[in-house]
């Protein structure tokens, strides 16, 4: 612990301090920067100092909710979540007053398998009730779809375990298409009836933007229509491309070329 202390002290106050010869600046060869006066450089043309956000930042850029914390943990359209951690604010008030004592609750509109929740103590990660139901990764457009679709149906006061098996059975037949055994025509494909268009779109949506987040579709997803199988490809023996190597750069050299 005492040796990475003096390394620490010895980084910041001596080598951090000191002109390096690998620094140079094309226009000024002649003279070698130091880290901190390379860095100061960059500073001043980038304008900003690049820092990686961290989980909690995420979360903080996520669209905000303001509901209240109920026995069975939180309700958002249709949905239920909740986890232990909820226990302490259950029926408790968050205090604050201009939101008449409703807890904060951040949110992914593309990925509907958990929220946030600001408790005392930082966040707190509730998952989806039915989360195991949908294996598919989907976000609010593909709720919202199924459950106008059900109203539509004059179902709507499906129960949330319906409305998930909805949205199971709609990612299902996009991603895999109908069953083999759909009906007893001649050919057994007498119920087999592609997608609605409605579907199809909300699925592809649905699809691209999981994938985009780098969530991937659990089970296989088929190729896109048109899309061809790829093949190896084979080594023709043909002449083999001239390899040009990259040059070594010369802050000397390249000043050079300036004048």
């Amino acid at each position: 612990m005492q040796m990475q202390d003096f390394l620490d002290e010895w980084l910041i106050s001596v080598w951090q301090n000191r002109a390096h010869e690998g620094l140079r600046d094309p226009i000024h060869p002649q003279r070698a920067f130091s880290p901190n006066q390379k860095y100061a450089a960059l500073i001043e043309t980038a304008g900003y100092v690049p820092v990686p956000l961290s989980a909690e930042d995420h979360i903080e850029l996520l669209p905000a909710i303001w509901q209240a914390v109920n026995a069975y943990g939180i309700k958002i359209s249709h949905r239920t979540y909740d986890a232990a951690e909820l226990n302490p604010i259950r029926q408790q008030k968050s205090g604050v007053a201009a939101r008449k004592g409703l807890w904060e609750v951040r949110r992914d509109p593309y990925d509907v398998s958990r929220v946030f929740v600001r408790g005392p103590g930082g966040w707190i990660t509730c998952p989806w009730k039915y989360l195991g139901k949908v294996p598919f990764p989907f976000g609010e457009l593909a709720w919202d779809h199924v459950s106008g679709r059900l109203a539509g149906q004059g179902r709507g006061d499906a129960t949330e375990l319906e409305r998930a098996e909805a949205v199971d059975d709609l990612l299902r037949r996009a991603y895999h298409g109908p069953p083999d055994n759909p009906g007893t025509g001649a050919a057994g494909t007498a119920g087999a009836r592609r997608p609605p268009a409605r579907d199809q779109r909300v699925a592809a949506r649905t699809r691209a933007a999981t994938a985009a987040a780098g969530r991937v579709p659990a089970g296989p997803v088929p190729a896109e229509a048109g899309d061809a199988p790829e093949t190896p490809q084979r080594d023709s023996g043909g002449p083999v491309a001239k390899v040009i190597p990259l040059g070594i750069f010369n802050a000397h050299e390249e000043a050079k070329k300036r004048w």
